[in-house]
């Protein structure tokens, strides 16, 4: 029998490991940990998805003897003296710290704020702002931020009772569930390194479920949206850890107990009925264990 190459052998390994869940690949990272304990920094290092923003500036050091590798292209800015050429490279600027609060006092008394078309204008003008806020702080990795501009879109929503400005908020989220998604899926299964040289998860149990109990309610917010409530599946999907299944299951069960009884009539209310159906097959999703 032919003996596997070590290409094939990685590429067998490599596929095994995408087969694999969150919780097995995290259970399997700290047992390898746990018997090389010397990767734990380097680790640590690459999964953190707050890298160090202020870092040093670099110089590109070009020695003139490499320019005869470059096929004789001669511009008018080389050169020839045999000094070595010198290039900084600007560091990344540090975000700013973010004032979440002044943000949140963006949000308060809509409702008697939006008393004319320029007045609804300007208020769609503030979320799309505070949506490319979040955007912009994801980019710089600042997860926390990010998640913190997101959360506040969510909850000033889900404490909104004015279908109109329901209706704005849902355009303006609709368009960051992609965003939202990839952010909470990085934040999830991120770890980073503490003081104590030990591996945790990025976000603790508590800020993982305060996340789930917000999305689920969320979930049932945009219920009769069949597409926009299947996303956010999706997304309790990516956040969820094994451990989180009762969690879900209890929010499922606690909601469809608060739903009125069915009525001996003739008449059915459809849109009830679709609200008890889908609770119903949440409940089979996340089964309690």
């Amino acid at each position: 029998m032919q003996e596997k190459t070590g290409t094939g052998t990685e590429a067998e390994l490599t596929q095994l490991l995408q087969q694999q869940n969150h919780d097995h690949l995290v259970a399997l990272l700290l047992e390898l940990l746990k018997h090389h304990p010397a990767l734990q920094s380097e680790v640590a290092h690459l999964l953190s998805p707050a890298q160090d923003n202020t870092q040093k500036q670099e110089l590109l050091v070009h020695d003139d003897n490499e320019s005869s590798a470059i096929d004789d292209e001669v511009t008018e800015d080389w050169d020839f003296s045999g000094d070595e050429v010198l290039h900084d490279i600007p560091a990344p600027a540090s975000p700013q710290e973010l004032d979440i609060e002044d943000y949140r006092q963006r949000l308060t008394d809509i409702d008697a704020r939006l008393t004319s078309e320029q007045a609804i204008a300007e208020f769609q003008k503030e979320l799309r702002d505070l949506a490319d806020e979040a955007e912009t702080r994801k980019e710089q990795h600042d997860i926390q931020a990010a998640l913190a501009l997101y959360g506040l879109l969510i909850d000033t929503r889900l404490t909104t009772t004015a279908n109109a400005l329901q209706s704005i908020f849902d355009k303006q989220l609709d368009k960051t569930l992609s965003a939202l998604e990839m952010l909470l899926t990085e934040a999830c299964s991120s770890m980073v390194l503490t003081p104590t040289l030990a591996l945790t998860p990025f976000l603790s149990t508590e800020e993982r479920q305060h996340w789930l109990k917000r999305l689920f309610a969320f979930w049932l917010a945009r219920i009769d949206n069949a597409h926009i409530a299947e996303r956010i599946q999706l997304i309790l999907h990516a956040v969820a850890w094994s451990e989180d299944s009762m969690l879900l299951h209890t929010l499922a069960q606690q909601e469809l107990q608060q739903q009125p009884s069915p009525k001996y009539t003739n008449i059915v209310d459809l849109q009830q009925l679709h609200r008890v159906r889908s609770l119903e097959r949440f409940l089979r999703m996340w089964p309690m264990q």
